[in-house]
């Protein structure tokens, strides 16, 4: 857990429950491409996909204004 975190997690929709199994298979995936160098980028992403599910979840208490937990869809 890092600073900010509570460890208490938000009660999740279906739409957020799908977002974040597709997050996560991603990160899996990321995670699987990883090389001994030349990969910073993916290392990168793969941080980033994490701060995500810690926001949709949640646990990111640091800097709230920062964790839009919905998504804005132009229908």
């Amino acid at each position: 857990m890092t600073e900010g975190d509570t460890g208490e997690e938000m009660v999740l929709d279906t739409a957020s429950h799908l977002h974040l199994k597709i997050l996560r298979d991603e990160i899996d995936h990321l995670k699987t491409l990883i090389r001994d160098h030349d990969t910073g980028h993916i290392h990168t992403t793969i941080n980033t996909l994490e701060w995500r599910v810690k926001c949709i979840k949640g646990l990111y208490k640091h800097h709230p204004e920062v964790c839009a937990t919905t998504l804005s869809r132009s229908d």
